[in-house]
Parts: C-alpha cells; sequence; structure tokens
C-alpha cells in the first residue's frame, strides 16, 4: 500500500503510479488496463507526458544507487530510454514528479535541481549549495523550484540564478504557472510573483496544493 498521486492524463489515456510495489499504469479512458510496467517502490509521485511519451522519476531500491528518469512507450509502458540521476535516499516515498519543457526535462532529486537535455538525454546542469524540494515547474526559458521555503526562478538552458521569491519563508508546495505568474504556496498563504522579474503580486492567507483550470486558482487542503 502506499499513497499514490494524482494521474496523468493526456487525450484518452491515463497513466498512474499503482500497484501493490509501485509501478507506471496506463488506462484507457473507458478503465481498461493498457499496461503495468513495475518499478521500485517508492510512493507520491506522479508521472509526467509530452510528445508521445510517459515520464517516470523513481529511486533505486539500494542506497547509493543512482534514481532513474524513464521514458515509457505510451501504449506498451516498455522503456524507450532512461537517465540515472544522483539520488540520496530519505525513505520511500518520492515526494516529486518529473516535469517536461520544451528543451529540458527537470527533476528534483534532493537537495538538487536537475536539468536532462531532452535532445542528448544527458544532464545538462545541477544545482548546488540549495536543498531543493518538491516538484519544479517550467515555463518559456524559466524553471522553477522551492529551496528552504522560499522560491527560486533559474534559465533553463544554464541553470543561472535569476531571482528568488520571498513569501512566508515556509514555500512548499509546487509551484503553477499561468498568464506570466508563478503561485507558490506553503500551509498558511499562497503567493503570486510576476514569472519574469519576480515582484510579489499578492497574498491570499489561504494555503495548500494549487492547481490552474478554467481562469481559477484552486487551493486544496488536508
Amino acid at each position: 500500500s502506499g499513497n499514490y498521486w494524482a494521474p496523468t492524463i493526456d487525450g484518452d489515456r491515463i497513466y498512474i503510479n499503482g500497484g501493490g510495489y509501485g509501478g507506471l499504469y496506463g488506462f484507457s479512458q473507458s478503465g481498461s488496463q493498457l499496461f503495468f510496467a513495475p518499478l521500485e517502490q517508492y510512493d507520491e509521485w506522479s508521472p509526467a507526458y509530452a510528445d508521445g511519451l510517459a515520464y517516470t522519476f523513481v529511486g533505486s531500491t539500494y542506497s547509493p544507487d543512482p534514481a532513474t528518469l524513464r521514458a515509457h512507450d505510451p501504449m506498451t509502458g516498455a522503456v524507450a530510454w532512461s537517465v540515472d540521476i544522483p539520488f540520496s535516499w530519505r525513505g520511500w516515498s518520492m515526494e516529486t514528479s518529473p516535469v517536461v519543457g520544451d528543451s529540458h526535462i527537470f527533476v528534483v532529486s534532493r537537495p538538487t535541481l536537475y536539468a536532462i537535455d531532452r535532445a542528448t538525454r544527458a544532464i545538462a546542469w545541477s544545482t548546488t549549495g540549495y536543498d531543493y524540494s518538491g516538484t519544479p515547474a517550467c515555463a518559456g526559458n524559466r524553471v522553477f523550484a522551492t529551496a528552504g521555503g522560499v522560491l527560486h526562478a533559474r534559465d533553463v538552458a544554464t541553470g543561472e540564478w535569476l531571482w528568488t521569491g520571498v513569501g512566508d519563508n515556509a514555500l512548499k508546495y509546487p509551484p503553477v504557472i499561468a498568464n506570466g505568474c508563478v503561485y507558490a504556496s506553503s500551509d498558511e498563504n499562497t503567493y503570486a510573483f510576476d514569472a519574469r522579474t519576480g515582484t510579489r503580486l499578492w497574498t491570499a492567507a489561504e494555503g495548500g496544493w494549487l492547481t490552474i483550470a478554467q481562469g481559477k486558482l484552486f487551493v486544496a487542503r488536508f
């Protein structure tokens, strides 16, 4: 058993972590199972999907073995390619998901944010000196991730630091992006920052998991 995060949907296909010992499921919209691809036994992650591939990022079974970013065939679950990522075991929950941008795939393997070049399938850059956690977000030439309770913006291609967004110094949930803004949340507050400059635009006294749909920002608390 485990704590399973939200599924990822592409058209009429649904992808989700599940199984008694962890793995990637593919389902049709009607609910029929397309495949099950066994993976290492971790929970609290979701797959990503882009350009005809489903992506998983799961830790290793034995420390200090690397974690693995895998690209899966969306109909069979077969691994099309994979990249090893340095990994420090912190328990059997990943607490993060891969994010696919136009040119790079981003993963957080605590304490480091990694960028994997989609063309070469090699690590393009990684961070040092900060304890990144959770799931990053990417839009245009910027990637956003939380470290030490604040939000960082970095250049997608180089990893160069661009700005830091400070709220209550307890930001912890995955940021989301819409209309030139990036939103980040703690348990108590949600903040809107200008995605280009990092200027804080407004604060709402409700915190939690963030989702944007139909022009609205939804905040889920548990």
